[in-house]
C-alpha cells in the first residue's frame, strides 16, 4: 500500500468502536467479539482482494489452523488481544483528546483524517491495480519464455538433453 494507513486496520477499529462499546467492560467477551470482527474482515478482505487483483496480499497457508490461507488461529488470537488493547486503552485515550478539543478543532481533525485516509486508500487501490496488471504481464511473459524454451529443446527429451555434455547443452539452448 501507498502510505502508513492500512485500510483493513482502520475499518476494523471503526467497526469495533461502533459496536463493542457496550461490552468493553467484559474483557473475555470483548476479546471474542473483537477477534470475530477482525477475523471476518480479514477473511473477506483477503478473498475480495485476491478476486479483484489476482494477487494475495498475505498468506497464512504455512500456518497451522488456517482457513484458505486468508486467516489463521494465531492471527485471530492476536487480533483478539489487539482488540482489547484498542477498546480498553487507545479508544478511551483518543476520545479523551477529542473531548478536550474545541468542537471546531475536533471537526477539522476528523475532516483532515478522513481526507488523508481517502487519499491513501485511493493511491493504494491504484497501486494495487498496477501491481495486478504487472503480475498478469509477468505471467504472460513467463508462459512465452517457457514456450520458447520448449521450442529450443525441439524433439529432444529433457532426459536426453541432460545427458549431453554441458557445453553442448548450452550451445543447443542458445541456438536460434
Amino acid at each position: 500500500f501507498f502510505g502508513p494507513i492500512c485500510p483493513i486496520y482502520g475499518t476494523c477499529a471503526v467497526i469495533m468502536a461502533l459496536t463493542l462499546g457496550g461490552v468493553s467492560h467484559n474483557i473475555p467477551l470483548l476479546f471474542l467479539c473483537g477477534m470475530l470482527i477482525t477475523t471476518i474482515v480479514e477473511y473477506v478482505t483477503g478473498w475480495a482482494m485476491e478476486r479483484m487483483f489476482h494477487t494475495r496480499w498475505w498468506d497464512y497457508s504455512d500456518s497451522r489452523f488456517n482457513l484458505n490461507g486468508y486467516i489463521s488461529l494465531k492471527s485471530s488470537l492476536t487480533w483478539g488481544v489487539l482488540s482489547v488493547l484498542l477498546m480498553r486503552f487507545l479508544h478511551p485515550f483518543v476520545f479523551g483528546l477529542f473531548d478536550a478539543m474545541h468542537q471546531t478543532a475536533a471537526e477539522v481533525v476528523c475532516i483532515l483524517t478522513t481526507l488523508i485516509f481517502g487519499f491513501d486508500a485511493g493511491v493504494s487501490f491504484n497501486n494495487a491495480v498496477d501491481i495486478a496488471q504487472w503480475t498478469a504481464k509477468f505471467q504472460e511473459r513467463s508462459a512465452s519464455v517457457k514456450e520458447g524454451i520448449g521450442e529450443r529443446l525441439g524433439e529432444m527429451g529433457v532426459t536426453e538433453m541432460l545427458n549431453l555434455p554441458k557445453e553442448t547443452r548450452i550451445r543447443n539452448f542458445l541456438q536460434v
